[in-house]
């Protein structure tokens, strides 16, 4: 999640949070609409809608990541941006499928 949003949020303005989480996830679409093999903005990407309640949106960034070739599987295991991420149904499989064997 963007620090701006987090601030408003931890700040108890909620709707100042949502509208710069909002603002930041316009810019990164517009970013990835220019670079889509971007895989580091698609796994950023990834974090922004779970905290908004689409876990699946989230989801689908991430496994466009990693198709695309973001290898970060350490992080990806522990970044709390995608905690709800992590819960996701298909994760697990996406993990093992993309990076066979034990965690590095």
């Amino acid at each position: 999640m963007d620090a701006g949003a987090k601030g408003a949020r931890s700040l108890g303005r909620p709707d100042d949070a949502a509208q710069t989480y909002r603002a930041g996830i316009d810019k990164a679409r517009r970013h990835l609409e220019l670079n889509p093999d971007d895989v580091r903005a698609l796994y950023l990407c990834g974090g922004a809608p779970v905290e908004y309640g689409s876990p699946d949106e989230g989801f689908e960034m991430v496994d466009r990541a990693v198709r695309a070739g973001y290898n970060h599987r350490a992080w990806m295991e522990t970044d709390s941006d995608i905690d709800p991420v992590r819960r996701h149904p298909r994760f697990q499989a996406l993990l093992i499928g993309r990076f066979p064997g034990p965690p590095e």
